[in-house]
C-alpha cells in the first residue's frame, strides 16, 4: 500500500480490535491487506461479502460464534457489492463489513465512483450516496469514521461486533472514509507526523512488520 494510505490504518485497527476474526476481502488496492495479515480470502468482485455470509452460516450451523470482518472498497461495493449485501441481509447473516471509502477507483486509474456524481468523461451525473445505498439493502447499523482515528475505529469495531451478536442485531457496516492521498494530495497538508527514533526503541520492528509503511525504513 502507498505511504500514508488510509487503508493501512483501517487494517491495523481491524487486527487490533478483532485479532482472531476471519478476514474476507475483495478486488482492489486493499487486496494488499494480505501483506498485513488482515486479508484471508480474495476470489472475485463482491465475494468479500458473500464469503463472509457463507462463513457465518457454516459456523452458525455448528452453533459456533466466530467474528468475521469483510473489507471492500467503495468503488467495488458500487460495482458488485450491493447484490451481495442484499442477499446477506435477506439470509440473516451476521458479520462486520468495513467499506474502505477513498472516494475514487484508485486501483485501475482513478475513475470516479457513483458516490461522486461525476461520470467517466468528467461530466455531471447522478450521485448515489453510499450510506443511503447500504441502508437501502436493509442494513440498520451503519456508522462512518475516518480510519486515521485508529482508537475510535477500534472502539467502533467492537461495538459492531456486539451488534452482530445481539438477538435483534444483524450485519454491521462501517464506512472508513478518507480521500485517496494519491488522487487528492491536498489532504496531505497539515497531517504529516515527524517520527523520531529514540533510545527507547529496542529494534522489535513492530512498526515495520505490522504497519508495513514504505515511509518507514
Amino acid at each position: 500500500l502507498c505511504a500514508g494510505c488510509q487503508e493501512r490504518a483501517a487494517f491495523f485497527a481491524i487486527k487490533k480490535a478483532l485479532p482472531k476474526a476471519i478476514y474476507t476481502s475483495d478486488i482492489g488496492c486493499y487486496t494488499l491487506g494480505l501483506n498485513l495479515n488482515a486479508v484471508d480470502t480474495v476470489i472475485n468482485m463482491g465475494a468479500g461479502i458473500t464469503m463472509a455470509s457463507g462463513f457465518y452460516h457454516a459456523y452458525h450451523q455448528e452453533k459456533k460464534d466466530k467474528p468475521i470482518v469483510a473489507t471492500m472498497g467503495d468503488s467495488t461495493f458500487y460495482h458488485s457489492g450491493t447484490s451481495s449485501l442484499l442477499s446477506a441481509v435477506y439470509n440473516d447473516a451476521r458479520f462486520i463489513l468495513v467499506i474502505l471509502d477513498n472516494e475514487i477507483t484508485a486501483m485501475t486509474g482513478m475513475q470516479p465512483t457513483p458516490g461522486l456524481g461525476i461520470t467517466a468523461d468528467g461530466s455531471q451525473g447522478g450521485q448515489v450516496p453510499l450510506k443511503e445505498l447500504i441502508q437501502g439493502c436493509g442494513v440498520r447499523w451503519v456508522k462512518t469514521i475516518d480510519p486515521f482515528d485508529v482508537e475510535g475505529l477500534v472502539k467502533l469495531l467492537k461495538q459492531a461486533r456486539a451488534y452482530t451478536q445481539r438477538r435483534n442485531g444483524g450485519i454491521a457496516v462501517i464506512i472508513a472514509k478518507h480521500p485517496c492521498l494519491i488522487r487528492y494530495p491536498e489532504h496531505l497538508k497539515g497531517i504529516a507526523v515527524k517520527v523520531e527514533i529514540t533510545d527507547d526503541c529496542n529494534g522489535c520492528e513492530y512498526c515495520l512488520i505490522h504497519f508495513e509503511c514504505p515511509a518507514l525504513v
